[in-house]
């Protein structure tokens, strides 16, 4: 990894990971209320899952295929 790539990955844990992910949840759940937006909490693990092997070229099989999404919805909602 050349220290271009380097940077662009730091910036982009950086700024979209750390600044603009909560912030666009705490906006919608000021908008929308914790009643509405709770439920989309669940779907972390699994959307997060479709990206990965969508925009990344994961492959789903054993643990990750099912069980792990699985358990962190089973998690986020306790």
């Amino acid at each position: 990894m050349n220290n271009l790539t380097a940077v662009g990955c730091f910036g982009f844990a950086a700024v979209c990971a750390s600044i603009l992910a909560p912030l666009s949840w705490m906006t919608g759940l000021s908008r929308l209320g914790a009643a509405r937006v709770s439920g989309f909490f669940s779907l972390v693990p699994i959307v997060t899952t479709a990206l990965a092997v969508l925009l990344l070229g994961e492959s789903l099989s054993g643990w990750g295929a099912g069980w792990q999404p699985a358990g962190g919805v089973g998690c986020g909602t306790c």
